[in-house]
């Protein structure tokens, strides 16, 4: 039997770039994924941020992919854009 990880939330939302961040200079629009998922029964969160839009809607699908069967899509992922 593997392991199963599923994801039970999803937020998608923008933010400015700080001084702060290593991933791109300060003032840069950024797409912030932060989930949760659960492991062995344990849960664990997670933000990541991405530099273009289209890098974080795939990592969104792919989390949305690992979301538990039968779960609806509306019941795990929000978005927070603006």
């Amino acid at each position: 039997m593997g392991i199963t990880r599923h994801a039970t939330r999803i937020r998608l939302s923008t933010r400015t770039a700080g001084p702060d961040d290593r991933i791109a200079p300060a003032g840069t629009l950024l797409w912030v994924v932060a989930y949760t998922v659960t492991e062995r029964g344990r849960q664990s969160s997670f933000t990541v941020p991405h530099v273009s839009e289209r890098g974080a809607r795939r990592m969104v699908a792919n989390l949305l992919a690992d979301r538990l069967p039968g779960t609806p899509e509306s019941d795990v992922y929000s978005e927070e854009l603006g």
